[in-house]
């Protein structure tokens, strides 16, 4: 638990924010976007941001991130997916990293963000990552993956979603 909050306290950074008059106009601006894995602190690895809807235009959004068991791949560690999960600054807002299934195979991942539009309705975006934002860092214990993508993105594609 604590290592989770090491962790958001390093993902901590601002956003800005814009108006909204319907879905189309709704965005999710991620800031410091980061991810990278720690072979030596038992094969985990971490992702972390904030996430600032654009209806918030008084404060910057909450902090998301955990920290994961790594996947293996042929041997090789590479970034874990995960389930859908809560920000730890504020549960109405939750993350999830899939591969992708966008018509992409070149290995990238998707970062989807949700949360209420009401009781009734989500709102979902999602931003590709592709397999060129990622990289292998040779260490001691063999290749460490780091993301070196870009860490402010927008999330233009929101899509409502019955709950």
């Amino acid at each position: 638990m604590q290592i989770n909050a090491l962790f958001g306290v390093l993902f901590a950074a601002t956003a800005s924010a814009a108006a909204i008059n319907g879905t189309s106009d709704f965005v999710y601006y991620i800031s410091g976007l980061t991810g990278f894995c720690a072979p030596d602190a038992g094969h985990v690895c971490g992702y972390g941001f904030r996430v600032t809807p654009s209806t918030l235009t008084t404060k910057p959004g909450p902090i998301c991130g955990n920290i994961w068991p790594s996947d293996m791949v042929d041997g090789t560690e590479v970034f874990p997916t995960t389930p859908l999960v809560a920000c730890f600054e504020d549960p109405s807002f939750s993350y999830a990293v899939t591969v992708a299934d966008e018509g992409f195979v070149d290995g990238g991942l998707t970062l989807s963000v949700t949360s209420a539009l009401d009781e009734k309705t989500n709102l979902t975006g999602s931003f590709y990552l592709p397999a060129t934002y990622f990289t292998f860092e040779r260490n001691d214990l063999g290749y460490t993956p780091i993301y070196l993508g870009p860490q402010n993105i927008t999330m233009t594609k929101i899509v409502k979603v019955a709950v």
